[in-house]
């Protein structure tokens, strides 16, 4: 009897806890709307970008020297502040061996920089769902609560249509930062280390307006018995970030052996299929629902298993130069992702 008594009491305190998560939860969907609500009005959402680009040029200043001699005195990487303004795309940026890449990356550019608004939230809209689809079991892995959904993310990016120079000069930034290290790494992996180092501390009162936000409504939507869920939740949605974002580093660096190594396009494909897996047919789903042309050219009407066909086709046909300025593409696209990564990842910066 006594047993019977302690299983139906340990029942119902598993009870009590699912349902207290299940409220606490529902508090953490109410503290995204509350972002979504201030990132909405344009003069937040300038000075949180201003504040996202400002606070990094100070960590430029920190962590890279701006001359050779200095780079030798601070064991530093050397990135000068004129080098920062310098476009990234063109014939002197760090695609600058590469033609090709240079038109690539300018396609692709002008496929979102240049197009309509509606079409670039609709582009936002999926690859945010898809960045869900993907944290998801990460995160419910780290709860251990398989019951766990991760609630619907707001489009935080809707107020930045009438300032897209402003993201066009905080990508740039971060994107000349990046290179910068890939080629430091190359030559002076030291150096490369302590800057990395550096990068990664941050420093005191870093996006301190961007941490207020958060922090605002944490506590206007999140009640006192929810605040220790919410910071778990919290925690463990950046640890996924983390994870995912190597993952994502990972892959590309997968396809890129793949692309370059394969002796046949039959097993090319293969390991192309392997490492873009899901992720290949949700970007041309995205193509094809976001844009009125279906794409670039009409490249989403073409099934995704074709497009790895002839990009294997291709591939294996090229000589070592055109190897090489393959190689200076991908290199690109990683750091790309990256940075545009950054853009989610800095809410991360302020944990308690």
């Amino acid at each position: 009897m006594h047993a019977f008594l302690l299983q139906v009491a340990f029942l119902g305190l598993i009870l009590s806890f699912v349902s207290t998560y299940n409220t606490c939860d529902n508090k953490f969907a109410g503290f995204f709307d509350c972002i979504k609500q201030k990132t909405n009005q344009q003069q937040t959402y300038s000075s949180l970008e201003r504040e996202f680009d400002d606070d990094h040029q100070k960590l430029i200043d920190k962590c890279f020297a701006s001359s050779s001699s200095e780079a030798q005195s601070k064991n530093m990487c050397v990135l000068d502040k004129s080098t920062l303004e310098v476009d990234v795309l063109g014939p002197n940026g760090p695609l600058r061996s590469c033609n090709f890449c240079q038109k690539i990356a300018k396609v692709v550019h002008d496929k979102y920089f240049k197009s309509t608004p509606a079409e670039r939230q609709c582009l936002r809209r999926h690859m945010i769902d898809a960045a869900v689809a993907e944290i998801q079991p990460c995160m419910q892995s780290k709860l251990h609560d398989f019951s766990y959904k991760v609630p619907t993310i707001p489009d935080f990016d809707s107020a930045a249509d009438n300032l897209m120079q402003l993201v066009e000069d905080s990508l740039r930034h971060r994107i000349w930062v990046q290179s910068r290290l890939d080629v430091c790494s190359q030559v002076n992996p030291g150096r490369a280390t302590n800057t990395r180092s550096c990068l990664d501390r941050g420093f005191p009162g870093m996006y301190e307006q961007t941490c207020r936000m958060i922090n605002e409504c944490r506590q206007s939507t999140t009640q006192a018995n929810c605040m220790s869920r919410f910071d778990e939740l919290h925690r463990a949605a950046c640890s996924c970030l983390k994870e995912k974002r190597e993952e994502l580093g990972n892959k590309v660096e997968k396809l890129k052996d793949a692309l370059m190594s394969s002796t046949s396009s039959s097993d090319c494909t293969s390991k192309v299929e392997a490492a873009a897996g899901a992720w290949k047919t949700k970007l041309i789903q995205a193509l094809k629902d976001c844009y009125s042309d279906g794409g670039s050219q009409g490249i989403s009407q073409i099934p995704a298993t074709k497009l790895v066909e002839i990009g294997c086709l291709r591939a294996t046909q090229m000589n070592t130069n055109a190897k090489k300025e393959f190689a200076i593409g991908f290199r690109f696209l990683r750091t790309f992702l990256d940075v545009m990564q950054d853009r989610g990842t800095r809410f991360c910066s302020c944990q308690n």
